[in-house]
C-alpha cells in the first residue's frame, strides 16, 4: 500500500522485534565475538560499517559507541533499492571523527540515507578481507557463505520499466561479486585459510515468511551438503 512505502525499513524492525524477539541495542551486543553489519551510504557511495564499538565510513567519519536499536541497523542493512528502500540515520547529538577510534573530530549532515549492504558488498567481505592484502589483522580463518542467486537469463521489457532498471544494478552487482568472489578463491587456494561455500543456486527465495518444516529441513541438508563439498576441496 502506498502509504506504507516511505516506512518498509521501519515495518522490517518492527517485525524483528515483535515476531523474532530481537530487541535492545548495539551496546548490548557481546564483545567478542564482534558483530560488524554492513550498508551502504547513499551520499558517499562506500561502505558503510555498524559495530559496537563504532558506526561509519572513511569518506563520511565515525561515531564511537552507537547506541542505536539492532533491528533498526539489521532492517537498514535489508534496504535493497526501492523494493525496501532506505533507512535514514539521524546525526543529532553525535559526534563524529575522522578515525574509528574517537580521533579529529568532523562535521557531518543533519541525515545520511544508508541502503542494502549489498549494493556495495554483497558478500561482506570488505570489512575482513582486502583484495590484495589478504585476511584482515583480528581473522587468521575465513569461512564465507554465498547465498546470493546466480544472474539468470531475462527477457527486456519496454523502455521505461523498472524491471530493466534493476537489471541494470543486478548486472553491476553481480560482475563485482564475481570480481570479489574470484580474488578470494585465489587466496584460499594460495593460503588455505580460508573456506567458500556456494550454496545460492538451491533456488529458494529471499523472503522473510517462516519456512515450512519441510523447506527447513531441504535447506539444512542443502547447506551441510555444501559445505561439506567445500571442505573436501580445501583437504584435497
Amino acid at each position: 500500500m502506498p502509504v506504507y512505502w516511505n516506512h518498509k525499513v521501519q515495518i522490517i524492525a518492527n517485525m524483528l522485534e515483535k515476531k523474532w524477539g530481537i530487541c535492545g541495542t548495539l551496546q548490548d551486543l557481546p564483545r567478542f565475538p564482534y558483530w560488524e553489519i554492513n550498508c551502504t551510504t547513499y551520499e558517499t557511495g562506500r561502505s558503510f560499517r555498524i559495530r559496537r564499538d563504532y558506526m561509519g565510513d572513511y569518506v563520511l567519519g565515525y561515531t564511537q559507541k552507537p547506541d542505536l536499536p539492532i533491528s533498526h541497523m539489521i532492517a537498514a542493512s535489508a534496504g535493497f533499492p526501492v523494493l525496501i528502500g532506505p533507512y535514514i540515520l539521524k546525526t543529532k547529538n553525535t559526534r563524529w571523527t575522522r578515525d574509528k577510534w574517537g580521533n579529529h573530530e568532523v562535521r557531518v549532515a543533519p541525515e545520511y540515507t544508508l541502503w542494502d549492504g549489498g549494493v556495495y558488498d554483497n558478500l561482506g567481505l570488505e570489512a575482513l578481507y582486502k583484495i590484495g592484502r589478504g585476511l584482515d589483522s583480528e581473522i587468521d580463518f575465513l569461512i564465507v557463505s554465498d547465498a546470493s542467486p546466480p544472474i539468470a537469463h531475462q527477457k527486456r521489457k519496454g523502455s521505461m520499466s523498472f524491471t530493466n532498471m534493476k537489471r541494470l544494478l543486478d548486472i553491476a552487482m553481480f560482475q563485482v561479486g564475481a570480481l570479489r568472489q574470484r580474488d578470494f578463491m585465489a587466496y584460499v587456494v594460495n593460503k588455505g585459510d580460508g573456506l567458500y561455500v556456494r550454496i545460492g543456486d538451491c533456488d529458494y527465495p529471499t523472503t522473510l515468511k517462516t519456512p515450512s518444516e519441510k523447506d527447513f529441513d531441504w535447506l539444512l541438508e542443502r547447506g551441510y551438503e555444501s559445505a561439506g563439498k567445500a571442505k573436501s576441496k580445501v583437504l584435497s
